[in-house]
C-alpha cells in the first residue's frame, strides 16, 4: 500500500493545526482531508473511506472520545490516534480502551506524528499480508 492510498482524516477545531498536519502529511505522500468538528467528520466518513483518523479530544459539537466510539462502530478496522492539549492519564487510557491506536499530546511534534502513522500503516500492511496468506 502506497502512502497515497493511505487516506487520513484530521479532526480538529483549530484550523491552524489542521493546516500544519495536512502540510506535513501531504509532504510524506499521504492523501489528507480535514474536518473542523465531529459532525463534518462523520459526513466525510459516510462519503469516503479512510485508513486513519487523527481526532482531537476537544471538539465544539461532540467530544473526541465520543467521536472515536462512533468511528470505531462504523468502521472497526479503521485506525485512530487521539490528540489533545489537555491530555491526562485518564483520557489517554479511555482513548486506548475506546479503540485508539495511540494518544499524542499537543504541542504535536512532526517526527512523532510521522513515526506513529508509519507504524500504524506497517501494522495494517502486515495484517493484510497475513490475511492474504490464509
Amino acid at each position: 500500500m502506497s502512502n497515497r492510498d493511505f487516506r487520513i482524516l484530521i479532526v480538529d477545531d483549530e484550523k491552524k493545526i489542521c493546516e500544519i498536519l495536512t502540510e506535513i502529511l501531504e509532504n510524506e505522500g499521504y492523501d489528507v482531508s480535514a474536518a473542523y468538528n465531529a459532525t463534518d467528520a462523520l459526513k466525510k466518513l459516510d462519503r469516503q473511506t479512510f485508513a486513519l483518523a487523527l481526532i482531537d479530544i476537544k471538539l465544539p459539537d461532540i467530544d473526541g472520545l465520543t467521536l472515536l466510539k462512533k468511528v470505531k462502530q462504523q468502521n472497526p478496522s479503521m485506525s485512530a490516534v487521539v490528540i489533545s492539549a489537555f491530555g491526562t492519564i485518564t483520557s489517554a487510557v479511555e482513548a486506548l480502551k475506546g479503540g485508539a491506536d495511540d494518544f499524542i499530546e499537543k504541542p504535536l511534534e512532526s517526527n512523532r506524528i510521522i513515526k506513529t502513522i508509519r507504524n500504524i500503516k506497517e501494522k495494517m500492511e502486515l495484517v493484510q499480508v497475513r490475511l492474504s496468506l490464509r
